[in-house]
């Protein structure tokens, strides 16, 4: 059994504060890594970070896929820093590094993980399903993304795929970094809550990334906690 944190923060020096949210990087950002990404379609899932739509695009002009379909209306952060839809607004960008509007699909009413994979889903047809689809999301959000896709398409083959950035280059200053932190915190307690609400698969979690949680949490990066 999982021991939870408790609700009092600690003092926990920036040392170990920093050393665990490496643990934490290390296992979101590289939950099922594969060396292959090539299928019929790539599903792009929306969020803040708008780097999912240029490694899309770069997929595509890779030849790894011939399509992008562009998931989401608004999330928990985008909803207040956005004014259109996250697919259109991965879309355009998708467009503006040149991949066809022709070969771009927008779902734009998702507005969360399993929302995005069920809406999306419904959008394609036998001709993409008879091969991998190429799913790109967040680095932080492999897990979830992964485990989010199991729980309502188990034998639907996939790969997963997110920016190509190290941590130093997904949280480049102080305010990015403490952020990071928080959204770190709250994707493994998902992790955690998600899968005895039925909304995913259950993910193993070793020990140690549920360590470093605690740690983090006990600092109070509790912003991005479930409800």
């Amino acid at each position: 059994m999982i021991a939870m944190p408790s609700e009092s923060p600690g003092a926990s020096p920036e040392s170990e504060i920093a050393a665990a949210e490496l643990i934490l990087w290390q296992f979101l950002n590289g939950y099922l890594q594969s060396e292959q990404a090539a299928g019929s379609l790539a599903i792009g899932f929306g969020c803040s970070d708008l780097r999912v739509a240029a490694a899309s695009a770069e997929l595509y002009h890779q030849g790894h896929v011939g399509q992008i379909l562009f998931t989401g209306g608004y999330g928990r952060l985008t909803r207040f820093v956005f004014q259109r839809p996250e697919a259109d607004i991965f879309a355009d960008l998708a467009q503006a590094e040149g991949v066809l509007a022709d070969d771009i699909i927008r779902e734009t009413a998702a507005g969360n993980t399993a929302e995005n994979v069920l809406f999306a889903m419904a959008l394609l047809t036998d001709a993409h399903l008879a091969e991998p689809l190429v799913l790109v999301c967040s680095n932080i959000y492999r897990p979830r993304v992964a485990a989010t896709f199991l729980k309502h398409h188990p034998v639907q083959p996939f790969h997963l795929v997110s920016p190509a950035v190290d941590y130093s280059g997904y949280a480049t200053d102080a305010g990015a970094r403490e952020q990071a932190r928080a959204m770190m915190v709250g994707e493994i307690d998902r992790l955690l809550v998600y899968p005895a609400r039925g909304w995913q698969e259950l993910v193993a979690i070793p020990e140690a990334v549920v360590e470093a949680y605690q740690v983090l949490h006990q600092a109070g990066y509790r912003r991005y906690l479930v409800a």
